[in-house]
């Protein structure tokens, strides 16, 4: 809590007051009851209670990390004169000045007579914080992370693919934010989960030098790969949504010159979908519905091209697809950041040390915001992380000290950011709620074999 005292001095409210005055004609001077600040607006934030020059005492609650005030004043007698922190204040002219601990707002009268007023101004706590960071373990460097109840118990558990390592490494959730690892016997690649058949256990698809599949087991563990796609070719991202509302899993994956899609049947089988050309390189693939029709769309980050690929109606005939320009990107996420019920798009530029938030996401257009992160986004998660209703992100900084940035989201594409410092650096993001508080929480790799997870507090 941050208390910043702003002094404000106006007419003299006082019994002397009146003696001052009664003599006041005799000596040519101005009447000091005859001046008063009529108005007072001191924002951002609200004023409580509402200006009255008979009140003295106020207080200010102000956002986090608020570093200047705009003030305006207005005075009964123009022959008055206000200055704020010694800057003069004119009358209908808001005056900025820094949220230093404290201010001075003075009207002095020809007589010289002023009266202070008070204002505690107190700032918003940022809002987020995590409880210090716990970790598992991993079977080898870890590369790609995702979360899902793969054993059906009700608890989130850990899929995380390995780098030259020796397979994937599964982490089952103990449902208090702990984890027990096992390995499933798999070449390293992109992964996802989610239901392929009626089993209520996450499944698990894998990419690579083949698009696989493997239905979960019910106890942890994973049945046999299979492939998803009959045909040996180049698996660069995946991800699992129900493309044509048949309310079975289909998977879209990236590989270079399109993204393409798998049609589920609802029991762990799969035909060719729709080719969608387009992307260079398809790093990362994500879905959501970006124009608001009802149906989803996906989303492709292509680096080799500076743009990601948007494909609106992918399942029709005549899909209509968009390179929106997006410079240097590194990461994606895809989530609604104004609350319009469209998704929206996060991407991060490591050259520029930004994450840009395109909104009103449509086929012709889209609407361009660029947040300041600190030096290099390498990775993004979003999620509600303070249970406020609005959707937050993680921003995992590289170079330098390892941290990371969380932009916390206001509801209307705009965010406040902070910066936390971390033990080890991120190398891969995802947000689930590991210890079922109702709060999102983190869980990142590092690259070697300890995994991290940061427990959002409520």
């Amino acid at each position: 809590m941050t208390r910043l005292s702003i002094a404000l001095t106006a007419s003299a409210l006082t019994a002397a007051a009146g003696a001052v005055t009664g003599c006041a004609g005799l000596l040519g001077f101005e009447g000091t009851n005859d001046l008063a600040v009529t108005e007072l607006d001191v924002s951002p934030g609200v004023l409580s209670p509402a200006f009255d020059p008979a009140v003295t005492s106020y207080t200010l609650d102000v956002p986090y990390a608020t570093a200047a005030l705009q003030v305006s004043a207005l005075s009964s007698t123009p022959s008055a004169s206000m200055t704020v922190a010694g800057a003069p204040l004119a009358e209908h002219v808001q005056l900025t000045v820094d949220a230093t601990d404290q201010l001075a707002l003075v009207a002095t009268s020809t007589s010289g007579v002023s009266v202070t007023y008070t204002i505690d101004v107190h700032a918003a706590e940022f809002g987020i914080d995590f409880a210090p960071v716990t970790t598992a373990t991993a079977n080898g460097m870890s590369d790609r992370i995702v979360a899902g109840d793969i054993d059906g118990d009700g608890k989130m558990d850990l899929v995380i693919s390995g780098i030259g390592g020796p397979g994937l490494s599964i982490l089952r959730g103990d449902g208090a934010g702990a984890f027990a690892t096992a390995t499933v016997s798999a070449s390293d690649g992109p992964i996802a989960v989610g239901r392929l058949d009626e089993n209520p256990a996450a499944d698990l698809v894998l990419g690579g030098g083949e698009l696989q599949r493997a239905l979960a087991d019910g106890s942890g563990g994973f049945g046999a790969f299979e492939l998803a796609k009959n045909a040996s070719i180049s698996v660069t991202s995946v991800a699992v949504a129900d493309f044509d509302g048949d309310h079975h899993a289909d998977i879209a994956f990236g590989t270079f010159g399109s993204v393409r899609i798998q049609m589920g049947d609802g029991a762990g089988a799969f035909v060719d979908g729709p080719i969608l050309n387009g992307p260079m390189s398809a790093a990362r693939v994500a879905t959501g519905d970006f124009d608001g029709d009802g149906t989803l769309d996906v989303a492709a980050i292509d680096p080799a091209s500076s743009s990601i690929w948007v494909t609106f109606a992918p399942m029709t005939a005549s899909p209509h697809m968009r390179a929106i320009p997006s410079g240097s990107n590194t990461a994606f996420v895809v989530a609604d950041f104004d609350g319009d019920g469209r998704a929206d798009i996060a991407v991060a530029h490591n050259q520029q040390d930004s994450v840009e938030i395109l909104t009103q996401i449509d086929g012709t257009a889209e609407h361009h915001a660029q947040v300041l992160v600190g030096p290099q986004p390498v990775a993004l998660a979003a999620a509600d992380f303070d249970g406020d209703g609005n959707i937050d992100i993680a921003v995992a900084n590289g170079g330098g000290s390892p941290m990371m940035t969380i932009l916390h989201g206001q509801g209307t594409g705009d965010f406040v950011t902070k910066a936390f410092p971390l033990t080890l650096p991120v190398h891969n993001f995802v947000a689930a709620d590991f210890n079922r508080d109702g709060h999102a929480d983190l869980a990142y790799t590092t690259v070697s074999n300890t995994i991290c997870i940061l427990r959002g507090k409520p």
